[in-house]
């Protein structure tokens, strides 16, 4: 005999005056006593905003536009469905390094209007998700600092007065994301990643590296609503006295789709080289100046790539 597939149904419910309240999630009854002593009931559907706004389901957080709303310290956590303003989400501490902070997943939250910034990852262990999250008018979207692993996938980021992504890591992918107007759309701190399959769309720099003498991979993203004359891209040279000469290798850009490509032979990139002149590289700049410089994507994609959606 097999066994029945039982739904679980949740009631609640209330006193009202002369009578009683019981809901479930799609429909409410009210009983009242009138005053001949009879009993009217009135029965109706749940209207609920948060059937056609599915924002509304996540709970509610609201900080206080500087400090931490949520700060994971341990390992094997899962932050989830969260919508939060003014405040960001803060994964390890602010003063020490803990790589043994491994396994975090924060996935499908919204976060508006953050000072602070959106997410932040600070110098943990490996294996970090960060997946389908909304962040818009914050000062940063994503930040990940000194750790393996990172997965940043399927994020959305908008009017972002600093930059969309700002990775500080070696070796990972970068994919899937969406950053419009925002002031720089991905900042990479280091080398050997890849820049796969995002769209970026009207910001003022599209892609910055500042690397240690290994450069990435950007392939196959939309870069839309660029003007001709204006810096799609940055890399610098950093100098210092005692440290010697700290390169960042050049990037290599191959088969992705830009708007005001003419369709024919390569792509012509304009963008800046910096050079910084220090005495370490934990001291105060004495000059800093930019020179404009071209680079090339020899294979663009004719049409636009579709961004999947990302689980």
């Amino acid at each position: 005999m097999s066994k029945r597939n039982e739904e679980k149904v949740y009631i609640g419910g209330q006193a009202v005056i002369e009578g009683v309240m019981i809901r479930n999630r799609n429909v409410y009854t009210i009983a009242v006593r009138k005053q001949d002593g009879s009993i009217e009931i009135v029965k109706n559907n749940v209207n609920s905003p948060a059937e056609k706004f599915t924002f509304l389901r996540k709970p509610f957080i609201r900080g206080n536009g500087t400090e931490k709303v949520i700060q994971v310290e341990a390992s094997h956590v899962i932050v989830s469905n969260f919508r939060i303003e003014r405040g960001p989400i803060y994964l390890g501490t602010d003063d020490l390094k803990n790589f043994n902070l491994n396994n975090i997943k924060i996935s499908d939250c919204i976060i508006h209007n953050s000072k602070g910034g959106g997410i932040r990852v600070n110098n943990i262990g490996r294996d970090i998700n960060i997946i389908n999250n909304e962040i818009s008018h914050c000062q940063y979207g994503i930040q990940a600092f000194e750790s393996l692993n990172v997965n940043i996938k399927g994020n959305v980021m908008t009017d972002i007065n600093y930059t969309g992504i700002y990775y500080s890591g070696g070796g990972d992918n970068i994919s899937y994301n969406t950053i419009k107007r925002c002031d720089r759309g991905i900042l990479v701190h280091c080398g050997n990643n890849i820049v796969y399959g995002n769209d970026i769309e009207d910001c003022s720099v599209g892609v910055i590296s500042i690397g240690l003498g290994v450069g990435n991979t950007i392939t196959k993203n939309n870069f839309k609503n660029y003007s001709w004359s204006g810096c799609w891209w940055e890399r610098t040279v950093q100098i210092y006295l005692l440290n010697g000469l700290i390169k960042d290798k050049k990037n290599r850009w191959m088969g992705n789709y830009w708007d005001t490509w003419i369709g024919v032979g390569p792509k012509k990139i304009l963008g800046k080289l910096n050079f910084i002149l220090g005495i370490h590289v934990y001291s105060d700049i004495l000059i800093m100046f930019s020179i404009p410089l071209v680079d090339f994507d020899w294979h663009p994609a004719k049409e636009p790539y579709h961004i999947p959606d990302v689980s």
